[in-house]
């Protein structure tokens, strides 16, 4: 190694070195300390802890609660993901377009993005809220129709929280927007020669091209379903224990968590729950890495198929001085 190469390596270190003291003592020390406290038995109060293997484990697999939970944080997944990945590329997509004032508009979808999660929880819940929320009143004033009560009723709470969800999309559709703009301008000319169509630009050569993009924000939007904190934590039942209170059976997985660390006081469960909601919302992004490495295409050209030589034909006729299929 030339003294160059070590001058510049030993700098790395320096500079990345505030970073891993944070992520040891922040990160992973506290993770690993939890893990290791998931197979003991002990009260907070009482020092040391007493191994008991996997006792733990065993209690939580026949805990109705942690089961009900997490078929609720699945149903949940299913519907934010997929709708938060397409609203997201389809705003991303609108504001790609030279309209008058497209900056304004891109920083009004981006600002909720950076509005902290609680004050939004808050607005929410004052928007949901079932005698004076806005919603209903303006069901009620307008159709005469009184409206449910949103974050109490069974078939109406995880909807409205996908809604809450839904509404802060602007990270996502920032990175959309850098991508659809790195697409290269003559696949557009290309298709448009050929007689290709909006639509049919869309689905040929955008989507195709931002295809990593895509992969990228749907994995991240799985693993943030399954970590959904602050909407829930300001639920009306939440400071209730979740035996009593029907409506904080609805809620995911990460609540429940809050309640066995913070409100019932019983920590080691708690860590149990914790590090099996950590491994079971890691499946869905493994599963998606491993049909990537079995031979699913992410990130395909838009160029034409192989075996195939000749221009794909988009419409029934073709542009002046373009190639089409015969």
């Amino acid at each position: 190694m030339t003294p160059l190469a070590r001058k510049e390596a030993l700098w790395f270190w320096v500079l990345i070195s505030p970073w891993i003291a944070g992520f040891i003592l922040f990160n992973a020390g506290p993770t690993l300390a939890s893990a290791l406290l998931g197979f003991t038995h002990n009260d907070p109060v009482n020092w040391p802890p007493k191994w008991v293997g996997l006792s733990n484990y065993q209690v939580l697999i026949h805990d109705r609660v942690f089961w009900k939970s997490i078929q609720v944080t699945s149903y949940y997944a299913l519907l934010v993901v997929p709708l938060s990945v397409a609203f997201a590329t389809f705003i991303a997509l609108l504001l790609n377009e030279n309209i008058p004032g497209v900056s304004v508009w891109r920083t009004i979808y981006y600002l909720p993005a950076i509005v902290s999660g609680v004050p939004v929880a808050v607005m929410w819940l004052f928007v949901f809220q079932p005698t004076f929320g806005l919603l209903n009143g303006t069901l009620y004033s307008l159709f005469h129709i009184q409206g449910p009560n949103w974050l109490t009723d069974v078939p109406w709470v995880i909807p409205t929280f996908v809604i809450m969800s839904l509404w802060q999309f602007g990270a996502a559709m920032l990175i959309y927007l850098a991508a659809i703009q790195g697409v290269p301008t003559t696949l557009y000319e290309s298709a448009q020669l050929d007689g290709a169509n909006k639509w049919q630009q869309i689905w040929h050569i955008t989507l195709p091209s931002i295809s990593p993009v895509i992969f990228f924000n749907g994995v991240m939007a799985i693993i943030a379903s399954f970590q959904v904190f602050p909407g829930l934590h300001h639920h009306p039942g939440r400071a209730e224990l979740p035996d009593l209170v029907p409506g904080v059976h609805d809620l995911p997985e990460c609540v429940h968590v809050h309640l066995q660390y913070g409100l019932r006081r019983r920590a080691l469960l708690g860590a149990v729950r914790a590090h099996a909601l950590l491994y079971l919302h890691r499946l869905p992004a493994l599963s998606q890495l491993g049909l990537l490495r079995n031979g699913s295409q992410v990130g395909v050209s838009p160029a034409r198929p192989k075996g195939v030589n000749k221009p794909i034909r988009y419409s029934g006729r073709c542009q002046r001085g373009s190639q089409c299929n015969r």
